[in-house]
């Protein structure tokens, strides 16, 4: 097992519009193709997903698999047989300061963009790393709007 968080992409998602791609040269992170994911073996991973039981402190061992993806696309690759067998963990109590908007889907109330995700993902489990913010557009205004709840999980 790779303790190595990865990152599903969606090869269809722009990258011009991708939160977490900029990360891409990053040595901590995987990042592989959504076409290319039966290629890999994920034992031991903790999929991020909105209908999990709550990240936590007991999870800082475990390598996280981000699904980054429209939740359109997302809804696909958790149904692969490879995925969807994984334990489930979540984040919530969190406010996404991307400017969303899906004409077509619903996305979740408490949805994030990959990247902070994946930073409050690291926060949660001890681990926190703000330089995955360093390249995020909104940045400021994400961790204003969580300023609380930041302090919150630091002070654990």
């Amino acid at each position: 097992m790779s303790n190595i968080d990865t990152i599903i992409r969606h090869e269809k998602e722009s990258k011009q519009k991708c939160t977490i791609y900029p990360l891409n040269y990053r040595e901590d992170l995987r990042f592989i193709n959504a076409g290319s994911l039966n290629n890999y073996d994920y034992d031991g991973y903790l999929l991020l997903h909105v209908d999990g039981e709550p990240l936590s402190l007991a999870d800082k061992d475990f390598p996280l698999l981000l699904v980054d993806a429209s939740w359109r696309w997302a809804d696909k690759i958790f149904t692969n047989s490879k995925i969807a067998c994984l334990q489930r963990r979540s984040i919530s109590g969190f406010i996404t300061a991307y400017p969303r908007k899906s004409k077509k889907y619903n996305d979740p109330e408490s949805g994030l963009a990959s990247v902070e995700a994946l930073y409050i993902s690291s926060l949660m489990r001890g681990k926190e790393d703000l330089s995955l913010l360093d390249h995020y557009y909104w940045k400021q205004q994400f961790l204003e709007e969580n300023n609380n709840i930041i302090a919150t999980y630091r002070e654990m």
